[in-house]
């Protein structure tokens, strides 16, 4: 059986947490990325290549994972993604 191409786009301890729970797991094939701004590596990498699926952290160093995941689908990205975050109530 291959492994799920995960792409992680996270930091702080949801990010680390994912990056050390992807790498012993025996399902996943991680690649790590941090960033949404336009020109940023994280973004750009989530346009040129096929992942399986994207792990995101809600709260992004440069933004909001929720507008990650508008950019990508406005650009066409079907990928599907699991938005996680660390956030605790429903107005947040």
């Amino acid at each position: 059986m291959s492994k799920i191409n995960v792409a992680l786009l996270g930091s702080g301890n949801i990010g680390t947490d994912l990056m050390y729970k992807a790498m012993r797991s025996p399902q996943l094939s991680p690649v790590w990325m941090v960033g949404i701004d336009p020109a940023s590596d994280g973004l750009a990498r989530a346009l040129a290549y096929a992942y399986d699926a994207v792990l995101l952290d809600v709260m992004l160093p440069d933004g909001s994972g929720f507008d990650l995941v508008r950019e990508l689908r406005r650009r066409r990205v079907q990928t599907p993604l699991l938005a996680l975050t660390a956030r605790g109530g429903l107005d947040d």
